[in-house]
C-alpha cells in the first residue's frame, strides 16, 4: 500500500511538471495493480514517457527533476507544519485550516504560507536558536565573566590585537 502511494505521488508530480512544460497529447490513465506495479499509459497502450524514443537522457532528466521537486515539497511541508505547531499566536482552528489546505493543495498551501508568514517564521527560528544557545551555555557552564578574563589574558599576551579584543568583547557582552 505504501509503495502505491509513493508511486502515485511521484506520478502526480510528473503530471504537474508535464503540464507546466506544455505537453499537448496528455490523455492518461493510471493503472494500479495489486502487485504493487504502477504505470501511466497512453490511450494507445504504450508506456508514457515525456519525450519520444524510450528511456533517454531527457526522460531521465525529467524524472530526476520530478524526484527533486518531490523531495523539496516534503522538506517545505515539514518546515511549514513544524512552524504551524510551534506557533502560539494563532488558534487551533486557524492551524487546522492551514493543515487542511496543505493536505488538499500541498504546493499552493505551502507557498501561500511561506509568502504570508515568512517574517514570523524567521523570527521564531531566531528565538528558538537563541533559546537553545542559552540552554547550552547553562548546561556547559559558560560564563561571560570567564570569557572576558580569557580575552583579557589573550590581549595581555599579545595573542590578539586591541581591535580584535574590542570586537570579541562587544560580541560577548551583547
Amino acid at each position: 500500500m505504501c509503495r502505491n502511494w509513493a508511486v502515485v505521488n511521484f506520478l502526480y508530480l510528473e503530471i504537474v511538471l508535464t503540464c507546466l512544460i506544455g505537453y499537448k497529447n496528455f490523455y492518461l490513465t493510471l493503472n494500479l495493480t495489486f502487485t504493487n506495479e504502477a504505470s501511466i499509459q497512453t490511450r494507445k497502450g504504450g508506456v508514457y514517457m515525456l519525450f519520444e524514443g524510450g528511456f533517454n537522457f531527457w526522460n531521465f532528466l525529467v524524472d530526476l527533476t520530478t524526484v527533486f521537486l518531490f523531495i523539496m515539497l516534503i522538506w517545505i511541508l515539514i518546515n511549514v507544519i513544524s512552524d504551524l505547531f510551534r506557533r502560539h499566536d494563532i488558534s487551533g482552528w486557524v492551524k487546522s485550516i492551514w493543515i487542511l489546505g496543505l493536505i488538499l493543495v500541498p504546493y499552493l498551501g505551502a507557498f501561500l504560507y511561506l509568502v504570508f508568514e515568512h517574517r514570523g517564521m524567521a523570527e521564531r527560528r531566531m528565538e528558538d536558536a537563541k533559546r537553545a544557545q542559552n540552554e547550552l551555555r547553562q548546561v556547559l557552564g559558560f560564563s561571560v565573566a570567564d570569557e572576558l578574563t580569557k580575552l583579557e589574558k589573550l590581549k595581555l599576551e599579545k595573542m590578539i590585537t586591541p581591535e580584535e579584543y574590542t570586537r570579541l568583547r562587544l560580541r560577548l557582552v551583547n
